[in-house]
């Protein structure tokens, strides 16, 4: 059982940020949805560093911070820095249906 709502706003919000870059293959407005999906998980991540949630949740933020991070290492003109959005799609998915993967 998750600890956690997977029905959360926050989640669903990211979810369908990284969706909408998959999306476009127009690089200015993947940089910017990439740029509002760091701004929106930093705050996401504040209010679980702030509440009551299991190891396993914030676990999941510490992988997810990772590709993050990985991702922001990687040239958008590059082919790798798409698969790794994908790569992150998976994660939020997981995370937000309260599975594992860290």
């Amino acid at each position: 059982m998750p600890d956690f709502d997977p029905s959360d706003s926050d989640h669903q919000r990211l979810s369908d940020l990284t969706d909408q870059i998959i999306d476009t293959t127009n690089n200015t407005l993947r940089k910017a949805l990439f740029e509002q999906l760091k701004t929106e998980f930093a705050r996401h991540d504040q209010r679980v560093e702030h509440s009551p949630f299991t190891g396993t949740q914030r676990a999941d933020h510490a992988h997810i911070k990772g590709l993050i991070e990985a991702i922001d290492d990687t040239s958008l003109s590059s082919d790798m820095w798409i698969e790794k959005i994908g790569e992150l799609r998976n994660a939020l998915y997981m995370h937000r249906m309260g599975r594992t993967q860290a």
